[in-house]
C-alpha cells in the first residue's frame, strides 16, 4: 500500500488520515509505504540525511512530521520516503504552474530566495518509489534531486521548468 495523499496543512487529511492508512495496512496485513516531505525541516541545514530529526517550521512540515512518527511507529517494517520539490512530467505541477504563471506576467507574487529544495524529476521519483515498494526495505528514505538549488535559482536556470 502507498500513501502519498496530502491535505497541505489541514491536520486531519495530512497527519490524521496517515494514522488511518496505517492502521488500515495493519488491519489488512499490507506493507506500507508512506510519501512525506523535506518540509519536515527547517532548512538551517543545506543537507539532511536520513538519521536527522525532523524540525519543521511550517504546520504542513508538522503535519508531515506526525504523520511519519505514526506511520513508523504503527507500522515498523513499512517505508517512509522523504521527497522535494516534484518537477517534470506534463509541465502542469502546481510549482511549475506557479512558476511560468509569474514568468509570464499572469499572475501576481514572488518566489522564495530563502527556500532551499532539491528538485525530483517525477520518473526519477516513481522509478524510487516502485523499488522501495517492491522491496522489503524499512525505515526512512530520501529521495530527492542531487542539487540543493533555491527556488528563485530554479527558474533563472530553467530548471523547474522543463
Amino acid at each position: 500500500m502507498v500513501n502519498a495523499s496530502s491535505g497541505q496543512s489541514d491536520w486531519a487529511v495530512t497527519a490524521d488520515g496517515a494514522v488511518r492508512v496505517a492502521l488500515a495496512a495493519v488491519e489488512q496485513g499490507c506493507r506500507l509505504l508512506h510519501v512525506s516531505s523535506d518540509a519536515v525541516f527547517s532548512g538551517a541545514r543545506v543537507r539532511y540525511d536520513e538519521s536527522c530529526l525532523p524540525d519543521p517550521l511550517t504546520p504542513y512540515g508538522a503535519a508531515k512530521a506526525a504523520a511519519e512518527t505514526a506511520v513508523r511507529l504503527l507500522v515498523p517494517g513499512g517505508a517512509v520516503a522523504r521527497t522535494s520539490l516534484i518537477i517534470g512530467g506534463d509541465g502542469q505541477s502546481e510549482h511549475e504552474r506557479m512558476v511560468h504563471a509569474l514568468a509570464h506576467g499572469t499572475r501576481d507574487g514572488l518566489l522564495f530566495t530563502d527556500a532551499i529544495r532539491c528538485p525530483v524529476h517525477v520518473e526519477d521519483l516513481a522509478a524510487a518509489l516502485w523499488e522501495i515498494a517492491l522491496s522489503d526495505a524499512a525505515g526512512v528514505f530520501h529521495l530527492a534531486g542531487p542539487d540543493a538549488l533555491s527556488r528563485d535559482i530554479c527558474l533563472q536556470l530553467g530548471t523547474c521548468l522543463r
